[in-house]
């Protein structure tokens, strides 16, 4: 399943910076399009298997300082996320899903 090929890569990222080039479902739009929550950050989910909601997956939770323009693109009903990112925490599971900590970074 591509979810779990997505987690278990990200899983194996932990310390290091990646770039992330994702489309965002509908739904998961509509989540991360409303304000961040109240640590500065938005949140996205994957699922291991995409039709089975018991599979596990990993919550994705992407921090930003309020200075830090956002990397995502809203076009129609769905977001880009792009961007260099920074793995510094994996932690769980708790309820099936893996919690990974994300910091976006700039590149020269």
């Amino acid at each position: 399943m591509l979810g779990e090929k997505f987690n278990d890569t990200m899983a194996g990222q932990l310390n290091n910076t990646v770039y992330l080039s994702i489309t965002l479902p509908k739904e998961m739009t509509e989540d991360v399009g409303r304000d961040n929550d109240e640590y500065g950050r938005f949140i996205f989910t994957v699922r291991n298997n995409e039709d089975d909601f018991n599979s596990g997956g990993a919550e994705y939770l992407v921090h930003l300082s309020k200075s830090e323009k956002t990397p995502l693109e809203f076009k129609g009903d769905v977001a880009l996320l792009s961007g260099y990112f920074k793995i510094y925490d994996i932690n769980g599971p708790r309820q099936g899903y893996m919690s990974v900590n994300l910091r976006s970074v700039n590149i020269d």
